[in-house]
């Protein structure tokens, strides 16, 4: 199979009929040749359809984006606006707001909790945390005080289910991360440092300190659940107005197992996509998205010179898929 190298720009147009996104879909690379040779035995008509396709592969380092494959695939499809002096992610903020307005700075803060281990302090990110409406609302109504506290300059504006919106003296981001990108990861790097963030500082340890005995948390514990013991801050960027994106599928139906490192799972979970990558639309894309990178896949038009380039040979999906 052919595989391209490519670096998008937030300009890219996507003239296609339909996207298929298919989150975890690219195993660490360590795993990649024992799970494609797992593949080629438990779902032989996964590797003839990998086989008739053409690839493109997008490397996506987070730290450098500050957002997941994932999340860098929805801005990229909304066409949001470049800026050189912030990363891909901060564009979340007012994404993710539904805020336009360019003169409006837009700082999302999302319920999280931070697990602290003997050599760091990893973050667990808010879709891992089955966190329920009826805890988030109880959670922000005794968060609130805190941040109507006019000495602190802070407010808070609940939008959804364990995500608000942040206003208040912070400073423009020298560096942002979303919390589905930093999740698992250990926290300390990516912590506000310097006096301009000390308001933030003081602000968030009384709110761990509010929330570390709350009722939530204690049924919480008591059903095995972790606690939700903060928040994490990301954006920062300036109101943008996302163009109407193609018709796009999302399909997590891996993302359980991939979280779990459960393999021998992962490689089961992959029937439940046949019927959709089956019956897609000839000029659908299908993008297999992984933690640090992306693999878009086409329909090949078999030509002498894409069976030149391997497409249609039956090893030849291999080499994107072990990234080498």
């Amino acid at each position: 199979m052919f595989v391209a190298k490519a670096r998008y720009g937030p300009a890219d147009r996507y003239n296609l009929i339909m996207i298929i996104a298919i989150k975890n879909a690219l195993p660490p690379q360590g795993y990649a040749p024992s799970l494609a040779t797992a593949l080629e035995g438990r779902h032989p008509w996964l590797v003839q359809w990998f086989a008739t396709r053409t690839a493109t592969e997008l490397d996506w380092p987070w730290r450098e984006h500050g957002c997941t494959p994932s999340e860098g695939l929805q801005l990229r499809l909304a066409q949001y606006p470049s800026n050189p002096d912030l990363p891909t992610g901060a564009a979340l903020g007012p994404y993710l707001a539904g805020v336009t307005d360019t003169r409006e700075r837009v700082w999302l803060i999302d319920m999280c909790s931070t697990v602290i281990g003997q050599d760091r302090a990893a973050l667990v990110a808010l879709p891992d945390l089955d966190i329920s409406a009826e805890e988030s609302e109880a959670l922000w109504q005794t968060a609130l005080p805190l941040f109507d506290d006019a000495l602190a300059g802070f407010t808070l504006e609940p939008l959804s289910t364990g995500r608000a919106r942040l206003h208040g003296p912070l400073p423009n981001p020298e560096k942002s991360i979303s919390p589905m990108a930093l999740s698992g990861q250990d926290i300390g790097d990516w912590w506000p440092t310097g006096t301009l963030w000390q308001p933030w500082r003081r602000l968030l340890n009384e709110l761990q300190m509010t929330w570390h005995e709350h009722p939530v948390n204690e049924a919480r514990a008591a059903r095995g659940q972790i606690p939700i013991n903060g928040v994490w801050l990301y954006g920062g960027a300036m109101g943008w107005q996302p163009t109407v994106p193609p018709v796009t599928t999302w399909c997590d139906e891996l993302t359980e197992a991939a979280r779990d490192g459960d393999w021998h799972q992962w490689i089961e979970s992959w029937q439940a996509l046949q019927r959709t990558l089956m019956a897609a639309d000839p000029n659908a894309e299908v993008v297999l998205l992984g933690t640090d990178r992306s693999v878009s896949l086409r329909a090949a038009t078999q030509t002498w010179w894409q069976s030149m380039m391997g497409i249609g040979k039956p090893k030849a999906w291999t080499k994107w898929w072990c990234h080498t």
